[in-house]
């Protein structure tokens, strides 16, 4: 009874939190723990010049966009979905120089704008839920939080921050391990290494259960690791560090067909079904005075589950032919990619960022083969030619994006942005660029 009367109270307490706007992280307290709860309001107003994939973070731009203007293809909208609420628990009457706490944060992310009531009845999405054991030198975390690799990030209003435009980052299910290590005066050594939930971005089995996808299948975790140094000196802190990720995907026959004679036949799936997927990341953060620079670069394959690679050709397959028999390969894809960011603390409201980011996929010929090539195989007879649902290959070669923007703090907890971005996307056999301006005027409230 008394357990029930407790988790009555806390109920109540959260409500009440939650629905008074002039709370600002309240503070709930019992014997055992504090509950400490907080979050963002967040408005964002867009426009785009142009076509493009995602309206309120744009992941790519249609190819039939190459003018920075189309009047038929132009967008407006507004969404709500990068609002988030999070409360902290820290665990009280522990050992001495023991900590514990959790973390629990949901956006409105669950799933994308894909109807009329989608942009104004968003999902909720468990953006973070994860426990830390912090034991000085050392700490535990067990739950979902960010990626290991690659962990820094753009200062861009847009709420998917660069994704497939040379931002790697994706928040997984984990149990890992960071520790720090003092090396001399002002300097950090750290050390963090995990084993993640391995997640692909392309699941030809289902949508609504946990069936287990090409980056689950495999039976072994994914590996990262960072090494890294923080470093005070004269006032300036510095983050230098290097990382890592590694982990296997299985494939299943793709089902790749050629027609002759207005019969079809499925090439043969040979080869190794299973790819790695690996990804070496460089990144630093300097901030001096009123000047922070964050720079971030990788080099990698497979690596759509970091919104890499466009998002979803992280592996293809592609048929090949030596003239008398056929068959079907699945091949991972190669990227490079980056980014940099500039921040500038004008005055105590008003903030500045400009930056630019790009992500190109390397060995591009070898993702598309020729549609014309006669792929022999011994059920048909005649020329055989890819039917048109197996027409394979990576149709985006590159992007890239440039962006400034200013956000000022009207008072305590409310403020205003403004970000123009310009975003360019590169298809593979088109000599022009696709085009767009993206617009997003934001209002947020932090409470």
């Amino acid at each position: 009874m008394r357990g029930i009367k407790r988790l009555l109270a806390l109920g109540i307490s959260l409500m009440v939190v939650f629905s008074s706007t002039a709370a600002m992280a309240d503070m709930l307290t019992n014997d055992y723990v504090d509950i400490k709860l907080g979050g963002y309001m967040k408005l964002d107003t867009y426009f785009n010049t142009n076509k493009v994939v995602n309206l309120d973070g744009p992941l790519w731009v249609d190819k039939s966009q190459t003018e920075l203007y189309d009047d038929k293809e132009k967008t407006y909208g507004a969404a709500v979905r990068a609002s988030r609420f999070w409360f902290k628990i820290g665990a009280k009457g522990l050992p001495e120089g023991y900590k514990l706490n959790a973390h629990l944060e949901i956006d409105f992310y669950g799933d994308y704008a894909t109807s009329a009531t989608g942009s104004r009845l968003p999902q909720l999405a468990l953006r973070h839920y994860f426990v830390t054991l912090d034991m000085g030198k050392v700490a535990l975390v067990v739950g979902q939080t960010w990626m290991i690799a690659a962990p820094q990030f753009t200062s861009s209003f847009e709420n998917l921050v660069q994704a497939t435009k040379g931002n790697l980052w994706n928040r997984m299910p984990q149990i890992s391990l960071k520790t720090k290590f003092d090396i001399f005066e002002g300097g950090k050594l750290r050390f963090d290494i995990g084993a993640l939930r391995p997640i692909s971005a392309r699941d030809a089995a289902g949508v609504l259960v946990d069936n287990g996808g090409t980056g689950e299948i495999t039976g072994i975790p994914m590996f990262q690791g960072r090494l890294g140094i923080d470093w005070t000196m004269m006032g300036a802190v510095s983050t230098f560090g290097i990382s890592g990720s590694f982990h296997r995907e299985t494939y299943a026959d793709p089902g790749i067909k050629v027609a002759a004679g207005g019969t079809e036949a499925a090439l043969p799936f040979e080869g190794d079904d299973t790819v790695n997927s690996y990804l070496v990341a460089a990144d630093a953060k300097l901030k001096m005075s009123l000047v922070t620079l964050t720079l971030e670069g990788y080099y990698g394959q497979n690596l759509d589950s970091f919104w890499g690679n466009t998002a979803k050709y992280g592996a293809v397959f592609v048929p090949y032919t030596d003239g008398v028999n056929s068959h079907v390969e699945v091949m991972s894809v190669k990227e490079v990619g980056g980014f940099a960011n500039i921040g500038i603390a004008a005055t105590e409201r008003l903030t500045l960022n400009f930056g630019g980011s790009a992500a190109y996929t390397l060995s591009q010929d070898d993702y598309n083969k020729d549609e014309g090539i006669d792929y022999n195989t011994p059920d048909l007879t005649g020329t055989s030619k890819l039917t048109d649902e197996s027409k394979t290959g990576v149709p985006i070669t590159m992007q890239y994006a440039v962006y400034g923007n200013v956000c000022y703090n009207v008072f305590k907890g409310f403020s205003v942005g403004y970000e123009l971005q310009y975003m360019a996307t590169k298809w593979d056999g088109q000599d022009k660029t696709a085009k767009n301006i993206f617009n997003n005027l934001m209002f947020k409230y932090v409470f």
